[in-house]
């Protein structure tokens, strides 16, 4: 993977405990999602290294301790 690729492996490219995780929470399964409605995918949360550093109203509920402004 990435990770990989950028000898990066050892830190982050698992969703695992003691590695960085940078994802985007989407508000639907786009492999589920009809091709055409692609582009209405909304993102509802972003996770830079491990804390949460983007929230809508219609995202998860998320604790204060992993929040970037915490």
């Amino acid at each position: 993977g990435g990770a990989y690729l950028a000898y990066r492996d050892k830190e982050c490219g698992v969703l695992a405990p003691g590695y960085l995780a940078d994802i985007a929470i989407l508000d639907r399964d786009i492999l589920d999602a009809d091709p055409e409605e692609l582009l209405k995918v909304k993102v509802v949360a972003t996770v830079l290294g491990g804390e949460f550093v983007h929230l809508t109203e219609d995202g998860p509920e998320v604790p204060a301790e992993l929040r970037r402004n915490g």
